[in-house]
């Protein structure tokens, strides 16, 4: 019974770290995430920064005082980027994404990225939700 409930509260002792965000500074984030924060989002200053420990990934996320929420993996590779009514700077957009925006939908813009697993999904300032593959091949609309 004593081992029992010793494996109970380890458990749940583990638990409460677990799914935890925490609030961290602009100097904790890794290099990775400042240096794009820097390059692509120059002079705008973090609302707020939080460390987000899940059970399945570690990643940071990171609000902007113009709204941009970004969420970068534990290395520092952005994961998401959505700019609301903003759209995404190119130099975030991998090149086949771009081609296929300007060339299918020359009016509209990217305003929301995410790379998740195996794909890519995309959303245009009029609500169009793509996905692609992680290379930027299209693969098909997402309603």
């Amino acid at each position: 019974m004593k081992k029992v409930l010793i494996s109970l509260m380890m458990i749940l002792g583990t638990s409460t770290l677990i799914g935890r965000d925490r609030p961290v500074r602009y100097e904790q984030l890794p290099a990775k995430a400042r240096q794009t924060i820097e390059q692509y989002f120059p002079g705008v200053k973090i609302s707020y920064a939080t460390y987000d420990n899940d059970i399945m990934e570690q990643h940071y996320e990171v609000v902007l005082t113009n709204g941009i929420k970004l969420d970068f993996r534990k290395n520092g590779e952005w994961r998401s980027i959505d700019c609301e009514r903003e759209a995404v700077p190119a130099g975030l957009i991998p090149s086949e994404v771009s081609r296929f925006v300007r060339s299918n939908h020359p009016d509209n813009f990217v305003t929301e990225i995410n790379r998740e697993g195996i794909e890519m999904e995309v959303q245009l300032n009029n609500g169009l939700d793509m996905k692609f593959t992680r290379s930027g091949q299209f693969k098909y609309y997402d309603d």
